[in-house]
């Protein structure tokens, strides 16, 4: 006999989107189908407009922790009951279509069971052992290196030049490479935890996240390179630490892909549909 399956409320949110971004929700087209997106919206429209984490804890959400939030603990851990009711009326579904995820709910349970089997933090470690972690913390040595020469080209182009467009472009450029850098580290140690995972204990849903964070990881890769080269372009002098930047980040690409064979095939959920 057939059993009848449960209908489901559909929801204007892809399942999951948000555990593979690059969290840029500003330049986000996809933002308006991202349950985590309008929860954080909703909350500051309640609040008006106040942050409701501390620094401590945005810290730790973008970076320290593995595996992604559960859209079912987000009430509980960062935002008011309240917050997420008002949501599910205004969207004219039950809250129970926006508390859980039941595409995802096992796959985010099987990783806590994973980390949970890493007692000795073994797996934490994997990164600090690999190449790709050497290139990294090179490619952010430099940028740190290059700054006064940049800011400077600034200044020539903005006070001699008199080309405030150009200025912009390049401000931009800036900012995107910032941003890819500040979350670039966080998405490498969850991609190798995650592999390590999988190594010592099995658990497949640790290869599928693994994966997803290693092609994001090759996604913000691709970008910084992408925008380097677009620097470049539009200073006046082509400086020649932007071939050892580019180079660096040539080289990251190249660990990553080889120990994430699988990772360009990843189909980030709503992105690569």
């Amino acid at each position: 006999m057939l059993r009848r399956r449960k209908k489901r409320t559909p929801v204007p949110f892809v399942p999951g989107i948000h555990d593979y971004c690059d969290q840029w929700c500003e330049r986000c087209a996809l933002a308006a189908r991202c349950l985590h997106f309008a929860i954080e919206r909703k909350a500051q429209e309640m609040t008006g407009g106040l942050d409701l984490l501390s620094e401590e804890e945005e810290e730790e959400e973008i970076g320290e922790d593995f595996a992604p939030p559960a859209i079912g603990s987000l009430d509980e851990e960062i935002l008011d009951e309240e917050i997420l009711n008002e949501l599910a009326r205004d969207l004219g579904v039950p809250v129970e279509a926006l508390s859980w995820e039941d595409e995802l709910s096992d796959f985010r349970e099987d990783l806590e069971d994973a980390e949970n089997e890493d007692e000795n933090g073994e797996a934490s470690l994997v990164l600090y052992e690999e190449d790709v972690y050497t290139c990294f913390c090179l490619y952010e040595r430099l940028i740190d290196e290059y700054q006064e020469t940049l800011y400077s080209l600034i200044d020539t182009i903005e006070e001699v030049d008199k080309d405030i467009a150009r200025v912009d472009r390049v401000e931009d450029l800036l900012a995107g490479i910032n941003w890819h850098l500040d979350l670039l580290f966080a998405k490498l140690k969850r991609a190798y935890y995650a592999s390590s995972l999988h190594a010592l204990h099995g658990f497949q849903s640790c290869r599928t996240d693994a994966d997803g964070s290693a092609k994001l990881v090759l996604l913000l890769l691709d970008a910084s390179c992408e925008a380097w080269g677009k620097l470049c372009e539009e200073l006046s002098t082509s400086p020649r630490e932007i071939s050892w930047l580019r180079a660096v980040l040539d080289q990251m690409r190249v660990e990553v892909q080889a120990h994430f064979p699988s990772a360009r095939l990843f189909k980030r959920p709503g992105f690569d549909d």
